[in-house]
């Protein structure tokens, strides 16, 4: 695809209404630990200007975040800049039985790169959903962070034929992007 028609495409997707780019959002200074049992702070601990956080509500979510996932691997395999985090989110509630949650988690998880890449956040969700204007639980949040934490992209829900382009054009546009 020739650039001009790229950004025509990334201009037309990001005015869906579901599919938005949200540059005024910046991601909210939480911590959590990793399936490792690193412990990590958002977005302090954002490794490169691409990051991609999948932010999941509900056990039911994690067929949401799956199905991104063969898209997500093979942008990695082709740019190892580009980070990937499963934010499984809770209330601060279940913050007691946290070792049996995460422990839980982990032994469903085989592959060592995944686990660490999965960090459970047990907070007050209502500030937090706010600041990145979650309306609702009902589906996952695909954000594209820059290293500071600002939203330059948000897909809700699953992987779909357009999100997957709307994906792909986004990176590609922040690899461009100036360094800040």
């Amino acid at each position: 695809m020739r650039p001009a028609h790229s950004l025509l495409l990334l201009v037309l997707l990001l005015s869906s209404p579901l599919r938005a780019q949200d540059s005024v959002r910046v991601f909210p200074t939480v911590s959590g630990r990793s399936l490792e049992g690193r412990e990590l702070v958002f977005p302090r601990d954002l490794p490169g200007d691409r990051n991609v956080v999948l932010v999941a509500f509900e056990r039911r979510h994690q067929r949401e975040v799956d199905s991104w996932m063969p898209l997500l691997r093979r942008l990695r395999a082709a740019d190892s800049t580009i980070a990937v985090y499963e934010l499984p989110t809770l209330g601060q509630g279940w913050r007691p039985v946290r070792g049996w949650i995460d422990g839980g988690m982990r032994s469903g998880i085989p592959d060592k790169a995944v686990r660490e890449a999965t960090v459970t956040l047990y907070l007050d969700k209502g500030p937090f959903k706010e600041a990145l204007g979650i309306r609702d639980e009902a589906h996952i949040q695909l954000l594209v962070l820059d290293r500071g934490g600002r939203v330059r992209l948000r897909i809700i829900g699953p992987a779909t034929g357009e999100g997957q382009v709307l994906l792909e054009t986004a990176l590609r546009h922040e690899s461009r992007a100036p360094a800040r």
